[in-house]
């Protein structure tokens, strides 16, 4: 990158840290679909087993300091409790601010002939941090080791900045058919403890996919997205295709009009056996900023025990004709 696009770009970090430092709450992923504990905590058990997931986002590779994501998060059925419960950790850092969340959640599942529906809420800790030492200013002195904002509110060691995160999802699992709704931040919370303020904005969440099966071993998986502060709006839609369980992929995109339009996603997965399965996507940009990034990058390797916990097996069913 030029000089002065990296100049740019910590520009913005340093306007930021003058007042509230509002981060990206939630990360982008084009691998959501596959990890929807990620942003709603009433999935949690849903995969009914114990589920781990490991996650690596980098965006708009080619960027000096550009985003990236890192996220391990764990949860299964408590069938004693009627409900589930789980753990997100995750990092997340762009430019020279960086921060990193730990949540937990509970949710209560309810089970109808029609499907199982559930009804969640997590709660954590937010650390932000921006590295004072690394920021640029107009008016500042940096020859050799000397670094000097000329600034009365800049400094040059770790800002840090620590709150509370939260938040509420419900979700339908049926059988041809899946939808949730879930907030973040709400309400809306900001401190400042520091020399500067960390802001969590509220952020809602609509997912909803359909699970069109074409032959036997064959499935059509038709995904729609939709992510909104109530000032701005961004939707994903995906067209999945599943072949016999094991091998999948397809083609989306991020955007539903000429100024939110910002990439075509391609997905790749496979499932490696029965407990374990590796996705890849690959986001092709759209905007402005594709003269100089190499695309963005995700890779999801997901665990799952397969087994039920704290509840015996059922015994395999077998048929007497006698019966019948």
């Amino acid at each position: 990158m030029s000089p002065k696009k990296n100049f740019i770009l910590v520009l913005v970090f340093c306007l930021s840290a003058m007042g509230f430092c509002s981060a990206q709450q939630n990360a982008a992923s084009s691998l959501a679909s596959f990890n929807k504990y990620q942003f709603n905590p009433a999935f949690a058990g849903l995969d009914n087993s114990l589920s781990l997931n490991l996650g690596f986002r980098s965006q708009w590779t080619g960027l000096i300091e550009a985003p990236q994501f890192m996220e391990i998060n764990g949860h299964l059925p408590l069938y004693r409790l009627k409900g589930a419960a789980g753990m997100r950790i995750n990092n997340e850092s762009a430019g020279l601010w960086s921060q990193t969340g730990v949540e937990f959640s509970y949710n209560y599942v309810f089970d109808r002939s029609f499907g199982l529906f559930s009804f969640g809420t997590s709660l954590g800790v937010l650390q932000g941090r921006l590295n004072g030492r690394e920021l640029i200013t107009p008016d500042g002195v940096y020859e050799g080791s000397t670094v000097d904002h000329q600034d009365p509110i800049l400094g040059t060691a770790e800002l840090s900045e620590v709150g509370l995160s939260s938040g509420i999802g419900f979700y339908g699992l049926m059988e041809f058919l899946e939808f949730g709704i879930s907030a973040k931040n709400l309400p809306e919370w900001n401190s400042s403890f520091s020399q500067f303020g960390l802001f969590a904005n509220t952020l809602y969440n609509f997912y909803g996919e359909y699970k069109w099966r074409l032959r036997e071993n064959l499935r059509v998986h038709p995904i729609l997205r939709i992510q909104s502060d109530l000032n701005e709006t961004q939707v994903e839609s995906l067209v999945i295709v599943k072949y016999n369980g094991n091998v999948f992929g397809g083609v989306g995109m991020r955007g539903f009009s000429e100024t939110s339009l910002e990439s075509l996603l391609v997905i790749a997965g496979i499932k490696i056996n029965p407990n374990l399965t590796l996705h890849y996507s690959y986001d092709a940009g759209f905007s402005q900023i594709r003269r100089v990034s190499e695309g963005s990058h995700e890779i999801l390797i997901n665990y799952n025990l397969n087994k039920l916990l704290g509840e015996g097996q059922l015994p395999r069913i077998i048929h007497n004709p006698r019966h019948l």
